[in-house]
């Protein structure tokens, strides 16, 4: 079975422009997962209204990361533009800092509605 992520918002239509998403990736057991829960569920409220941007997480000790997500400790957040290219995010844990990143790299044409 294809990896299960729980997105922050559901996709309005299949025929949408190519995402941009940030994964966690999470063990249930974790104490800086469970510390880093609260400031990603902001995240994802912040791009909600942005609807090429997603917003993601994924039990990485129930499910295989999916090719290109190299996951090697948790949490890990990996930044994937909409071309398909992955790229780690190392930076401060907080929801700033991860707008300005995703800003940033994002290929996404709506990314400014941040």
């Amino acid at each position: 079975a294809p990896p299960r992520f729980v997105e922050r918002r559901v996709r309005t239509s299949a025929a949408a422009a190519p995402e941009t998403a940030a994964r966690r990736f999470y063990a249930p057991w974790c104490g800086h997962c469970q510390a880093l829960k609260p400031t990603y569920k902001l995240l994802g409220a912040k791009v909600k209204g942005v609807d090429s941007i997603v917003v993601g997480a994924m039990d990485a000790t129930a499910n295989s990361p999916p090719d290109g997500y190299d996951v090697s400790g948790y949490p890990t957040i990996i930044f994937k533009k909409a071309s398909g290219a992955t790229m780690p995010y190392d930076g401060e844990r907080d929801v700033d800092s991860m707008v300005e990143f995703i800003k940033e790299n994002a290929e996404s044409p709506d990314k400014g509605e941040l």
